[in-house]
């Protein structure tokens, strides 16, 4: 629901019913490389990891999905993760 249409470039498997239309922007890594481009689409969230998980739990949660399949995967970052390029999502209130 939140990908792009097979008519978008890049074509994802998806229906963009929400306007979302989240594509695979893949991720900058530690080295500054480019990775999952056009096969991933990662994106930072506003929670951190030791509000949702425990209090102990480090790093920030981001989501991200694969061009393949219609799953969103939610995931907590180790602190050395946080320095990582992800996509953001502005949302206005």
């Amino acid at each position: 629901l939140l990908k792009a249409t097979p008519f978008d470039n890049p074509a994802w498997n998806g229906t963009n019913t929400s306007d979302f239309s989240a594509i695979p922007a893949g991720a900058i890594g530690h080295n500054f490389s480019i990775a999952s481009f056009n096969d991933y689409g990662y994106w930072w969230t506003s929670t951190l990891a030791a509000e949702v998980l425990s209090p102990n739990a480090y790093g920030a949660i981001f989501k991200f999905m694969k061009s393949d399949t219609d799953e969103i995967i939610e995931y907590d970052s180790a602190p050395s993760s946080n320095n990582i390029g992800l996509s953001v999502r502005c949302i206005r209130d």
